[in-house]
């Protein structure tokens, strides 16, 4: 017998409705997936070049395990507010491969308001001119790498990067153009491979463009580093929060930021959080050799409230007289500095104190007695109420990527949600949503009139924020069932209706 929960019972009366259209494909593909449309994806599938392959909003995907999508030619994914395109494994427990897009011909391919999840590597670019909007990717591996002179614009986005085992690069740039604006990577990495940095963010050499108003969130029991910049050629960095928590005890040391011969590089409204859960050292901004960079109007701090370990703020590479730092406007709390190097400047400006932020994201306290970071910006900035400018992400204009209307998975949720099923009735597969206000464990459940469990659809720990669930209950008969989602002590039940 499957458990029995009790749920109240309403008279169900069965319409007739057409079925969501439903197709099997395998090698070449082209021409248009048409609204509500699920593909099951048997084998690997391709857009050959010249050829191009539109995919409506509120498809769903399914590709079978283990198998990759290639792209030679132009690929537009049209999803639509409240009705993405869902890529997915069609297996529970299993992953496919992901999506490879290599353009030569420079065609400029878009995918707006998508998922792509149960995937080991989300999208892999190479010489592609891509713009990513609304795009949502949980992978295991890396969420995006962007390579071989590609061209890629990030909007709106959410990577989730969730791994163990391994040796980890995130999102990763080569030799590219990457312009990311408000959006989000978050990184949980369990037992990595040992003495080597994982990375949220990986930077390679001679890459141009910039980082804007975003947050790159990593958490690690090893060495974990949030953005690292080696080289960058005409590339900024402003108005981004970055979080690091670390429990490495091994001889890396885990860092928000870790920059290497950026010649006259600055990062401008940064706030920057350090938490060591085993109270280890976390450096703030690591300056390698051969890097002049200019830090302003930024914070870093060391958040930890007890037997605070000894952090850095701004770790100066040894042996290396080619490197320097001038801060100004800034804010350092809980963190040591090398005031002692010739290299470091730090001007009147800066405060060393705490900053006073409310909640676990990056808003400064207003009411009394307000943070010591309002208004102590650059004078000669304003924000849009004509006050000076306030240090970090915090300013008097909307640019917290927690707090952006109308972005994807981006804003953190004030309490649990499920989202009602669609389509709703049903035949053989339905999706909803399942969202959360801080990480925690999950389980969705589905069960029949019986209150007999039917499918477990999830039963895991997920970081905040909206996580999409799909039901293929391709072997389950016609009748009404109810989806049970359980996040800590608040429950929620859906009814759906299954019609063969």
């Amino acid at each position: 017998m499957g458990k029995l929960i009790r749920i109240g019972l309403t008279l169900v009366v069965l319409l007739t409705c057409s079925a969501a259209y439903s197709k099997d494909v395998a090698g070449e593909v082209v021409g248009v997936w048409e609204r509500g449309e699920t593909i099951n994806v048997l084998e690997s599938i391709w857009i050959p070049e010249g050829e191009s392959l539109e995919i409506q909003a509120d498809a769903v995907i399914l590709v079978s395990p283990d198998v990759r999508f290639d792209v030679y030619g132009y690929l537009d994914v049209k999803g639509e507010p409240g009705s993405p395109v869902i890529f997915r494994c069609s297996e529970d427990d299993a992953e496919w491969q992901g999506i490879t897009i290599t353009d030569p011909s420079s065609n400029y391919g878009e995918m707006r308001y998508a998922e792509i999840i149960n995937v080991e590597n989300g999208i892999v670019f190479r010489e592609a001119n891509f713009y990513l909007n609304s795009v949502f990717i949980e992978a295991s591996r890396r969420a995006v790498s962007i390579e071989n002179n590609s061209d890629v614009e990030i909007q709106s986005c959410h990577f989730v990067v969730s791994a163990r085992d391994i040796f980890l690069k995130a999102v990763l740039v080569m030799e590219s153009n990457i312009n990311m604006d408000n959006s989000r990577v978050s990184v949980t990495l369990d037992n990595p491979t040992a003495d080597r940095e994982s990375y949220a963010i990986y930077l390679h050499p001679r890459v141009r463009g910039s980082i804007t108003n975003s947050y790159i969130r990593a958490i690690s029991d090893g060495c974990i580093i949030g953005v690292k910049l080696m080289d960058p050629i005409d590339f900024e960095m402003e108005y981004c929060g970055v979080y690091i928590e670390s429990n490495d005890d091994r001889s890396h040391i885990p860092a928000g930021i870790s920059l290497s011969e950026a010649d006259r590089f600055e990062l401008n409204h940064i706030s920057l959080k350090m938490i060591s859960v085993s109270h280890v050292p976390i450096h703030g901004i690591v300056v390698g050799s051969y890097t002049q960079l200019e830090l302003r109007n930024s914070i870093i701090s060391n958040v930890n409230k007890e037997d605070v370990p000894v952090c850095t703020g701004v770790k100066l590479a040894l042996n290396s007289g080619s490197n320097n730092v001038h801060a100004e406007y800034c804010c350092f709390h809980n963190v040591t500095l090398p005031l002692e190097d010739e290299n470091l400047i730090v001007d009147d400006n800066c405060i060393f104190e705490d900053p006073l932020w409310i909640d676990g994201n990056y808003h400064l306290r207003e009411e009394y007695p307000p943070s010591p970071c309002i208004d102590a910006g650059d004078p000669d900035e304003e924000d849009s109420a004509g006050s000076p400018t306030d240090m970090g992400l915090h300013v008097g204009y909307t640019t917290d990527v927690e707090d952006i209307d109308g972005g994807f998975n981006i804003v953190i949720p004030s309490q649990f949600e499920l989202t009602e099923a669609y389509p709703n009735p049903f035949n053989s597969t339905t999706m909803f949503s399942v969202t959360l206000p801080a990480p925690g464990a999950v389980n969705v459940i589905v069960y029949d009139v019986l209150g007999q469990q039917v499918d477990a659809l999830m039963q895991r720990s997920l970081l905040e924020g909206n996580h999409p669930v799909v039901w293929s209950a391709h072997d389950t008969p016609s009748g009404v069932y109810f989806i049970h989602a359980q996040y800590g002590r608040s429950t929620i039940t859906r009814r759906v209706v299954l019609i063969r």
